[in-house]
């Protein structure tokens, strides 16, 4: 961490991506928004913006608690929510068949692009 804590130091927007499993985040992805901690002391997240990418094996539906977690996260990090990407992905390729993907991600740049 001592390695990415510059890193998100200097971005102005934090994408989080992870596929859901039995709706919540990999305990990878889980283990890193623990070790954002140090931020809320110091605040040095606050005005930045996040954003989640979010493929699961039922789409959208399995994904509501991971982005209401997710939510919680930026209002106690300060971290203004741009939106999350969600898509229906149960095995690897499933993504790429979702027609309205591509469109989601556009949208979700378009908001970046215009608050940058």
């Amino acid at each position: 961490m001592q390695q990415l804590y510059p890193k998100i130091d200097a971005c102005d927007v934090l994408i989080f991506a992870t596929p859901i499993y039995w709706f919540g985040p990999t305990a990878k992805t889980k283990l890193l928004v623990d070790r954002l901690r140090p931020y809320f002391g110091n605040k040095r997240l606050s005005g930045k913006w996040g954003a989640l990418l979010l493929p699961a094996g039922s789409g959208p539906v399995d994904c509501e608690l991971t982005v209401e977690q997710f939510r919680r996260t930026f209002t106690s990090l300060e971290i203004r929510f741009l939106g999350a990407v969600t898509t229906t992905a149960f095995n690897v390729g499933d993504a790429d068949k979702d027609i309205y993907l591509d469109s989601a991600i556009q949208q979700l740049v378009e908001r970046i692009e215009e608050d940058e």
